[in-house]
């Protein structure tokens, strides 16, 4: 199946929400799920997140790429004050339009992982798996979060940076 991206000019080269994400996600998805393969998306983005269109194609892909990929990268790293490719402002936080690919994710999961989730709208994140021995680690974005939130596993630990908070915990497979 092929699929196509549709651009409004008239609109800046905004996205005109047609079905790009859908049709690009059940193109991508049929071969690896049927060979229990891995799917990582090298690198995606959007012209410029900042108008309402390509918000909302951030947000589809996002939404998509939960569904059928282990793991993603949005290009173009980068901040700007004018809008364009850079996947930050100037203030260094996500550029507006982007949140959605701001979200916490499991870094390094002890034990083999069965869901994980992020909301950009309501900020809820979940991560379940089935523990083994040795260290789990999510990920969560200071842009994303402030103040902090709470974690409900009793032997998780909160380390704190500057850019980025995450949660370690160690735990044996017998304390599940």
């Amino acid at each position: 199946m092929r699929t196509r991206r549709t651009w409004v000019p008239a609109q800046g080269g905004d996205w005109n929400q047609d079905d790009f994400v859908v049709n690009y996600e059940a193109a991508i998805s049929a071969y690896p799920t049927a060979n229990r393969m891995p799917v990582i998306v090298g690198e995606w983005g959007v012209p410029n997140s900042r108008t309402p269109g390509n918000a909302a194609l951030v947000a589809a892909q996002v939404d998509a790429m939960e569904r059928f990929a282990s793991g993603w990268a949005l290009f173009y790293f980068c901040a700007s004050d004018g809008g364009g490719y850079c996947a930050m402002g100037a203030d260094r936080q996500a550029a507006p339009g982007n949140e959605p690919a701001y979200g916490p994710y499991a870094r390094a999961i002890a034990g083999t992982p069965n869901a994980e989730h992020f909301d950009a709208a309501t900020g809820q994140y979940s991560a379940t798996y089935t523990a083994a021995a040795g260290r789990s680690e999510i990920w969560v974005p200071s842009s994303v979060y402030v103040p902090l939130p709470t974690c409900r596993s009793p032997e998780a630990r909160r380390t704190t940076t500057r850019r980025s908070r995450h949660w370690a915990s160690r735990r044996s497979p017998d304390r599940r």
